[in-house]
């Protein structure tokens, strides 16, 4: 859990010439992306619903407007001199949302959010029209405990619980993914931090777990072909 007043920063390199940066301030993780046409972030809201009050849903801030998400996922949004809109989010029946992560990727709002239904959890990503909040498209995601994404050019690069995927932000879609590598036996894969993009490769470092002292294991993965080793 990061604790409020903590601040990181990392330079990342693009394909598309943009240069990024991960800041965490105040428990909020930000990722910027920052070129001469326009500015991609995405930013990780942590533990929004830790009681799950309907009167207490994550509030964010973006695209000249306020959203709220609710724990049912009611998505609302609201602006200075214009009728409030509201959409319920895909979600099955007798789940709830634990987790927002949120962005804005050319002009549309970016919602990644953590699913549970008291037994499992798993993740989704929707793409919205921002003033309508039509979903453009949705990606159902095969894992809980999910890190920061990278983004670099039009993907997104996500981990969680035993499993990486990088997903065309254009088509709603997984260019390619693993999972299944929670490894019980080591503990290993539970959680990731943010991947990391170097040259031709997404590095995905696990979270190091407290109660052990084995050495941080790591996921290699091609950006084109997809293909994997582990460390």
């Amino acid at each position: 859990m990061r604790t409020i007043g903590e601040r990181l920063s990392i330079s990342l390199r693009s394909g598309c010439g943009v240069a990024l940066a991960v800041v965490t301030v105040c428990g909020v993780s930000s990722l910027v992306a920052e070129s001469s046409q326009q500015t991609v972030t995405l930013t990780a809201v942590a533990d929004c619903l830790p009681e799950f009050d309907p009167s207490k849903p994550c509030r964010l801030a973006a695209l000249r407007a306020d959203y709220q998400v609710g724990f049912d996922g009611l998505c609302k949004r609201m602006a200075a001199g214009e009728r409030p809109t509201e959409i319920r989010l895909p979600l099955p029946e007798n789940a709830r949302i634990d987790r927002v992560l949120y962005g804005e990727v050319q002009g549309d709002l970016l919602l990644i959010y953590e699913i549970s239904d008291g037994e499992s959890g798993w993740g989704s990503v929707v793409r919205l029209e921002p003033r309508s909040l039509v979903v453009k498209w949705h990606v159902n995601l095969p894992g809980f405990n999910l890190s920061r994404g990278a983004v670099e050019g039009a993907r997104l690069y996500q981990a969680g619980f035993g499993f990486v995927g990088a997903i065309d932000l254009m088509r709603g879609s997984f260019v390619w993914k693993h999972s299944g590598l929670y490894d019980q036996l080591r503990q290993s894969f539970n959680a990731f931090q943010p991947p990391e993009l170097v040259g031709r490769e997404v590095i995905c470092r696990e979270e190091p777990v407290s109660q052990t002292t084995n050495p941080v294991r790591v996921i290699r993965v091609n950006k084109v072909t997809g293909k994997m080793t582990v460390q």
